[in-house]
């Protein structure tokens, strides 16, 4: 679900109204929300990104996610946005809450779709222990056009609420990027 986060970021870029050509610096690292709540339980280590021959600026993805624990419907998904403005981190303008992320985890018109049609898996639970791979999965172009208001620095979160074991589980993870010129 963490390469999930990084490519529907992708996918929300690309379906916005563009006046300016821009790139996506993504930090590799994941951090936790807060100290309270703990990051996602999806092993992404085994995940490999590799830039497409030919000056493309699109990359496959290939390798192992691996889930730790249970996902078992519903699972709630927020993800929300802060911008960098004048030295001060503000609310972004992107921001989504699907109230149960496996009633529409296959649906065509989602952003993640061109990933999750390549699990074995088709729908929730997803057990601890279940490994899906990838196969080489084209990400779309990183070269986006953007709106120039999203130059800067940014904050995408992404939280995760769901029952296990009868209590709410709460996790969330918070992937740095920065959007500039081309």
């Amino acid at each position: 679900m963490l390469i999930l986060l990084k490519c529907s970021l992708l996918l929300v870029f690309l379906s916005r109204p563009s006046e300016s050509k821009f790139a996506v610096e993504l930090n590799d690292d994941f951090d936790q929300c807060s100290p309270d709540i703990p990051i996602l339980s999806i092993n992404t280590s085994k995940l490999v990104f590799s830039p497409i021959e030919g000056g493309s600026t699109s990359m496959h993805i290939s390798g192992d996610l691996v889930f730790m624990e249970d996902y078992i419907a519903p699972v709630e998904v927020n993800f929300w946005s802060l911008h960098l403005e004048r030295g001060t981190w503000v609310p972004g303008s992107i921001e989504r809450t699907e109230r149960d992320l496996c009633g529409k985890l296959m649906s065509p018109l989602e952003p993640w779709f061109f990933l999750v049609r390549h699990f074995h898996r088709k729908r929730c639970p997803f057990k601890a222990g279940h490994v899906e791979t990838l196969p080489d999965v084209e990400v779309g172009n990183f070269g986006l056009e953007l709106p120039a208001s999203f130059a800067g620095d940014w904050k995408f979160f992404l939280q995760m609420d769901r029952r296990l074991q009868g209590r709410l589980v709460k996790q969330c993870l918070v992937l740095s990027a920065s959007i500039v010129e081309v």
